[in-house]
């Protein structure tokens, strides 16, 4: 499995990198949206985890993103917002499922299992 974790926090970059180490073939990173889209735009992912707060500036520009060059991308968001919250602010926002963070390592090991 290849995954993308997006997110301006290098805490949780690196928290999610070390979670996966394990149980993805490649994991990469971004900072931003434009990292996000430089690195969808040249490699395939299985799995896109995407901090909400790194995008919901842009969460058009995400959503437009996803659906034009994303459609068989898993993509799981995660915040400190409770789902309710996180599915009111982004409408559909293409997300497959919501993790909440704090993140809880067997919370996302079991989802990656769910989809590996």
């Amino acid at each position: 499995m290849r995954v993308l974790i997006t997110s301006s926090s290098k805490f949780f970059r690196e928290a999610l990198k070390f979670i996966l180490h394990n149980r993805a073939e490649e994991v990469d990173t971004a900072l931003d949206i434009g990292e996000f889209k430089k690195l969808t735009s040249v490699n395939r992912y299985d799995l896109i985890l995407c901090d909400l707060d790194c995008v919901f500036d842009h969460i058009d520009e995400f959503r437009r993103w996803v659906e034009n060059n994303l459609k068989d991308t898993r993509v799981v968001f995660f915040s400190f917002d409770p789902p309710e919250i996180v599915r009111e602010r982004l409408g559909d926002g293409n997300a497959t499922n919501y993790i909440n963070r704090p993140l809880d390592p067997e919370q996302v090991i079991e989802f990656v299992k769910r989809i590996n």
